[in-house]
């Protein structure tokens, strides 16, 4: 009787043997796959780690561009008020006589499809041909985003020379 029990007691080791082994495989291989996933990502972070070092190199550029942008777009009265004696000042060099009206409140300009705030402006010129063609040389060399939508040139009542309205918009950095 001992006999038949052996072998019994032999093929329950060895099927407790086999479990063991079959869990203890399962669970490597879990481990096995998770510490693929977690060296991709390591791999992944170390390359964009390197992206990040290469672009702060560059950060300093990039930040005195952006700084020199954000100048060209007013953000408030005194931004505006200063636009508007730079190119009264531009208008006496160029022997003019101007008249700036701004609209009250900024609003949205289509600019391409994309809206972006923008101050509503009249700029009225009395004075030569040469002298306005100068003025709006002079105006697209300034660091201001100044879009003009009509420009009208008439001949004026009273003075001899041209009258040149222009209608446009003082592109500005603020939230509408």
């Amino acid at each position: 009787m001992k006999e038949t029990r052996q072998p019994i007691l032999h093929i329950i080791v060895f099927a407790i043997f086999i479990l063991v082994a079959s869990v203890m495989f399962y669970l490597t291989q879990r481990q096995l796959i998770t510490l693929g996933r977690v060296r991709a990502k390591v791999k992944g972070l170390s390359e964009s780690q390197g992206r990040l070092v290469e672009l702060e190199s560059s950060l300093p550029a990039y930040s005195a561009l952006g700084g020199s942008w954000q100048k060209t777009l007013p953000t408030n009265a005194k931004d505006v008020a200063a636009f508007a004696g730079q190119i009264e000042g531009l208008a006496k060099t160029s022997n003019l006589t101007i008249t700036i009206n701004f609209d009250d409140f900024p609003g949205p300009v289509d600019i391409l499809g994309h809206y972006v705030s923008g101050l509503g402006a009249e700029i009225t010129l009395v004075g030569s041909f040469s002298g306005v063609t100068n003025f709006l040389s002079s105006l697209s060399g300034f660091p201001y985003f100044f879009k003009i939508d009509k420009m009208t040139i008439t001949k004026p009542e009273t003075k001899v020379g041209v009258k040149a309205v222009f209608n446009g918009v003082l592109m500005m950095n603020i939230k509408i």
